[in-house]
């Protein structure tokens, strides 16, 4: 085998979520996609034993790992967050009604069913924490990105808030869509659970401790195959070829990766945070991703690039007779401007957003309202390539103002 890749492993869940290994999404990855489509496929294909073949296969593709040397036992997921973090929902999901049976029907502790509840919730948290010693509470096995920590600690680490609560919560209450899909999919995992108790309750009478725990059994049970690397670019290579189905990674990808390393720990959150307010932005933007607007908005300021060759300029162009705390305050600069002019590209397609042009530009000439009809005349013709120009312009005129 390569010196880069070691040897692959078939590995369950179980053993994934075993020892004191602890796992890290890096902030280049995408951050959580899967809808309810996704959700529902992986509930009736991999946890319902009435859906198999005959051989019973449970297996869950790949998942490529590094080992993070700055971090004891801990891995970086490369290749297979999406999957983690939907496990760990689904594991909140099932502690959490263990949690309210307890609370409400089976409050004594001599009682056989709460010692089987009260098994199953000490069962999930051996998997979703990594136990450091007997006398602390552990370390949280899974730390995800910034742009979903909120909902993810609130929703499937917290247990304070109680099943039903959480099943209240209301979408528009979480910071993006990312997040939504956490709530959303916690929803579609406890209807999927309250329909299977039914369902076995219907058929056989069932109790319900029992179908929870055939439920976690099956979910002990999928396989993968996991690819272990000790290098970066091997381990984009190989995510590159393994996901040939998905979308491979961006120059905006690789630009966030660059700047999220450089700046200081403490400060991460912080300038990722402003990031995905830029991509937020981009959101609103009808006709633009984030990726074309990220190119644009660099030709405005810098100069010509391809897409291509997009990370390479801004790599030379950061590291270009710089010390390191200079980088650092000059990453810091850009992304305080990236996140100006994504504001500004949002007005520009939309000129009413905020008031912006009314607020600013508005004279006894009318110039605002004459502005306002030339963009939405342009937005009309459905031209691109002139918003380069008039990113320029516009961060000029309002630097002058």
């Amino acid at each position: 085998m390569s010196k880069y890749i070691r040897k692959p492993d078939l590995a369950t869940i179980r053993d994934l979520f075993q020892g004191h290994k602890t796992y890290i999404v890096p902030p280049y990855q995408r951050s959580y996609a899967w809808d309810v489509d996704r959700i529902e496929g992986f509930w009736k294909e991999l946890l319902i034993p009435d859906n198999k073949s005959e051989y019973k296969l449970s297996f869950s593709g790949s998942i490529i790992i590094k080992y993070d040397e700055d971090v004891d036992k801990s891995y970086e997921l490369i290749d297979g967050q999406q999957r983690y973090i939907t496990i760990f929902i689904l594991l909140a999901v099932i502690r959490d009604f263990c949690q309210k049976k307890i609370d409400i029907e089976y409050r004594q502790s001599n009682n056989k069913k709460n010692k089987e509840y009260n098994k199953i919730i000490n069962g999930i948290k051996e998997r979703m924490f990594s136990q450091i010693d007997w006398d602390d509470d552990g370390t949280q096995r899974l730390k995800v990105g910034a742009t979903i920590d909120e909902a993810f600690n609130d929703i499937v680490i917290n247990t304070d808030t109680f099943y039903d609560d959480k099943k209240k919560i209301a979408l528009n209450s979480l910071r993006n869509d990312n997040e939504k899909r956490i709530l959303r999919n916690y929803k579609k995992f406890s209807e999927y659970l309250e329909e299977r108790l039914k369902e076995k309750k219907k058929s056989n009478n069932m109790p319900n401790y029992k179908v929870v725990i055939e439920l976690l059994k099956c979910l002990d049970k999928i396989e993968l195959i996991q690819i272990n690397v000790t290098d970066d670019v091997a381990a984009y290579e190989i995510f590159e070829t393994v996901n040939s189905k998905n979308e491979p990674l961006t120059s905006s990808d690789l630009i966030k990766n660059y700047i999220l390393k450089a700046i200081d720990k403490q400060e991460k959150k912080k300038y990722e945070t402003i990031w995905n307010d830029s991509i937020e932005n981009i959101n609103h933007v009808s006709g633009f991703n984030f990726n074309q607007f990220l190119r644009y908005y660099w030709i405005s300021k810098k100069g010509w690039s391809t897409d291509r060759k997009l990370y390479a300029n801004f790599k030379k162009l950061i590291e270009k007779n710089r010390s390191k705390i200079k980088r650092k305050e000059e990453l810091k600069l850009f992304l305080k401007d990236l996140l100006k002019n994504s504001e500004y590209l949002r007005i520009l397609k939309n000129p009413h957003h905020n008031g912006f042009i009314d607020e600013n530009f508005t004279t006894s000439q009318k110039n605002n309202e004459k502005i306002i009809k030339s963009l939405i005349t342009i937005n009309d013709l459905n031209l691109k390539q002139c918003y380069v120009i008039l990113l320029s312009i516009f961060s000029n005129v309002i630097l002058t103002k």
